[in-house]
């Protein structure tokens, strides 16, 4: 009964907290001008769509409609966009560009998801939510000046990232440990930073939104991203009531979704790209981060599953100067094929000092061999610094208080274990197994089966 009461005030929260659709229609300007449409905007499945054509030809696009196929096409500058009514595969110069929902007919007009319109020839969209303004710039961007920061801090056996941007926003990529929520905190401010613009969660592990109930409360948020999925843990009903009590708003992290798009700096999320998956880490929020020259890819605890929809999906954003080797180094993640498409200059390993995982692994840090490694449990916190020409690296050891390594140690016994939360079972040996309070021991194949539990698809038990 308690767990089900538990179960039922997540459900409620995740209702409450994730950006849900807002009932007026909000105001569109375009460089400045407000527009005005015989059709308003509307929202579908928490997208507003808007009047592709209206915005098209204010931006000084050529449209042309054919009625046969249902198909918009729009020129400009040598760009060409086609957008077909009902289908989430329009295209820029071929390439296509993903949508959530379809583009539809409501008397007459063409509707088509705003972001879309809003960046299909360069543009920047940018949405208050206090005010429902959307502002879509497309003149030319000023470039960025100033340095990019990016902080791994030494969190051990955790992931926690602070971005200082040049155009003076923060951005913070997961907290650590619940125990960590504090340090976070401190290290932060120590960088004289008092509020967090762009927060990110990038899956619902402890060891990457441990803290981030108490950055919540400590500092002033802007915007929150984190994957939409449900997850069972007090740790993840704290970091919800946290966004609930500031009045805040959760827009899902999901591929394709524009975090910042501004001249010579981007932030854009490449995963997850589909909507289902049999284990948590493969809904890790991928980030990359492009300034100028340089660039970072930070992956969560994405494994090889997830990879592979990102080189189906984004192969060609793939390539990037850092990258931020995935579940800690362990083997289950950075597939040679992804490495290959990464081809980063240097890698950094967030992981704890002896921990009981023996991360990184052996076999992954093999895949790395040519390639300028650094690990938060030998240097402490990372701190790379680029103008967007240059890069500079500095390490800081025992940024964080020192502590003993995480315990939720995987157990080892009985022939098969399950996972309480996505009723899935695996081998003893697979890299995938839950931690101990969620697991469950089997002694045959068959009584797995028959408590309704699904074999792993990657350890094949």
């Amino acid at each position: 009964m308690k767990r089900r009461g538990l179960i039922l005030s997540l459900v409620f929260l995740i209702c409450m907290v994730f950006a849900a659709p807002v009932l007026a229609a909000p105001t569109v300007n375009l460089d400045g001008k407000q527009l005005t449409f015989d059709v308003q905007p509307t929202i579908e499945n928490g997208r507003t769509l808007v009047p592709l054509r209206a915005i098209f030809e204010a931006m000084g696009a050529n449209v042309d409609w054919n009625q046969s196929t249902q198909t918009a096409t729009a020129i400009k500058d040598g760009t060409t966009v086609k957008l077909t009514i009902g289908s989430l595969t329009p295209t820029i110069n071929g390439q296509v560009k993903p949508l959530d929902v379809p583009a539809k007919i409501v008397n007459g007009r063409t509707l088509a998801p705003l972001r879309f319109v809003g960046e299909a020839f360069g543009g920047t969209v940018i949405w208050d939510p206090a005010t429902q303004k959307i502002t879509i710039s497309t003149g030319a961007a000023t470039a960025v000046q100033g340095k990019l920061e990016v902080h791994f801090i030494d969190v051990g056996q955790a992931d926690s990232i602070l971005i200082e941007l040049p155009n003076g926003q923060s951005m913070l990529v997961d907290a650590g440990n619940n125990s960590d929520g504090q340090s976070v905190v401190s290290y932060i401010k120590s960088q004289g930073i008092n509020r967090i613009d762009y927060l990110i969660g990038t899956h619902p592990h402890e060891d990457h939104i441990g803290g981030l109930d108490t950055v919540i409360n400590s500092f002033s948020i802007g915007k929150i991203y984190m994957p939409k999925v449900s997850h069972t843990t007090k740790t993840y009903e704290d970091v919800l009531l946290a966004v609930q009590t500031k009045g805040l708003k959760i827009t899902p992290a999901r591929a394709g979704e524009s975090i910042i798009n501004t001249g010579n700096l981007k932030a854009e999320i490449l995963a997850p790209v589909g909507s289902s998956y049999d284990d948590l880490n493969d809904w890790s929020a991928v980030i990359k981060i492009q300034y100028g020259q340089k660039s970072f890819l930070l992956t969560g605890d994405a494994e090889e599953y997830s990879e592979a929809e990102m080189l189906r999906a984004s192969k060609n954003k793939l390539k990037s100067t850092v990258l931020k080797v995935g579940h800690h180094g362990s083997n289950s993640s950075t597939s040679p094929a992804f490495l290959q498409a990464v081809d980063p200059d240097y890698a950094v390993i967030s992981v704890g000092q002896g921990n009981d995982y023996g991360h990184p692994h052996k076999e992954t840090l093999q895949k790395l061999a040519g390639v300028e490694v650094y690990r938060t449990d030998l240097n402490g916190t990372i701190v790379f610094e680029t103008d967007g020409q240059t890069i500079t690296i500095q390490k800081q050891r025992n940024t964080i208080e020192p502590r003993a390594p995480d315990t939720t140690m995987p157990v080892t016994q009985g022939i098969y274990i399950g996972n309480k939360n996505s009723k899935i079972f695996h081998k003893e040996t697979c890299s995938t197994l839950p931690a101990a309070k969620n697991q469950v021991l089997f002694k045959t194949w068959d009584e797995a089966i028959t408590q309704g539990y699904r074999p792993c698809q990657r350890c094949n038990p």
